[in-house]
């Protein structure tokens, strides 16, 4: 217990009594609760013999803490601290660990959200898993393409999998400088629209922080997801929406309009776009730079051209 205790109190403890006594209280809880899975813990000895098996992983975007490989029916004892405030721990709580071993466990609140550097600890007997929050966000899937992309620790490896299917399409890419990251899954997984992925960092302990994302669809295969094409049914790559009513050009209902000659014609083309004008433009038929000229102006002003 002396590597616990020399963790969860820090130099930072000179200071205030009344902050001494709220580390010294919290970690009278920590210790009583370990004290407690140590001695009532199924499995005896194996359990205070330390469980090299267990593994812990921190979502920070969910604020769980989840883990596997510990004695089933056991409490885990998890611990959260954000060594940047300078209180120790900042929030502990106890959760059993189910028949297979594992757990998980939201320990978000409204003041506290789990964030790259947080120190997260699980705890069962004498077995100690700590695991560093590494950077790991920003990740999207393009579908069409067949990659994701997303932010990362420099120096470490992203292990991108498709959930259920781990054993056949896990890939990993090396963070270099910067922060950036991209996995290509071609000729791999045929990722669609609805497939879900995770993403991990794993630290040299075997522990990870890792994020989950679910591919958008786009149902036209132009690499413009469903949620954000202008035309989601009509290929379109360039999104052009020329008349800027926020369809695309490419799939944008046109009415026809027409008269039995040039004169009759600029004539339906008004009835049809203006219920009224303050301004008309009259453009000689028979030459059209006259009309071209008129068009511009017409725009601009709002009123039709009508030829003559």
């Amino acid at each position: 217990m002396m590597s616990i205790s020399s963790r969860l109190l820090p130099n930072r403890m000179k200071g205030s009594h009344r902050l001494r006594g709220r580390v010294l209280l919290e970690l009278l809880v920590v210790v009583s609760v370990v004290a407690m899975t140590l001695f009532a813990a199924p499995g005896g000895p194996s359990a205070r013999a330390g469980n090299p098996g267990a593994w812990v992983a921190v979502n920070p975007e969910t604020d769980t803490v989840s883990g596997g490989g510990w004695v089933a029916n056991s409490v885990v004892h998890v611990v959260i601290d954000d060594p940047t405030n300078g209180i120790g721990v900042d929030r502990s709580v106890g959760v059993t660990a189910g028949s297979a071993g594992t757990f998980s466990v939201e320990v978000g609140t409204g003041t506290l959200s789990i964030a790259p550097g947080f120190i997260v600890t699980a705890v069962q007997g004498t077995t100690v898993k700590m695991h560093t929050v590494t950077l790991l966000s920003g990740v999207s899937i393009n579908a069409a393409a067949d990659w994701a992309e997303g932010t990362g620790t420099t120096g470490m490896d992203v292990v991108a999998w498709v959930q259920g299917h781990a054993a056949g399409t896990s890939k990993s890419v090396h963070v270099l400088m910067g922060t950036l990251w991209n996995v290509d899954f071609n000729h791999v997984w045929n990722i669609e629209g609805g497939t879900a992925m995770s993403f991990k960092q794993v630290d040299v302990d075997g522990d990870w922080t890792q994020v989950d994302a679910v591919a958008p669809y786009d149902s036209d295969g132009d690499w413009f997801h469903d949620d954000i094409d202008n035309c989601p049914n009509t290929p379109n790559s360039t999104q052009y929406d020329g008349d800027g009513d926020g369809v695309g050009a490419a799939c944008d209902d046109l009415d026809r309009v027409w008269g039995v000659n040039r004169y009759a014609t600029s004539a339906a083309v008004a009835e049809a776009a203006f219920e009224s004008a303050d301004t008309v433009f009259i453009a000689l038929g028979t030459k059209f730079p006259d009309a071209l000229v008129a068009a511009a102006a017409g725009g601009y002003l709002d009123g039709p051209v009508l030829l003559t």
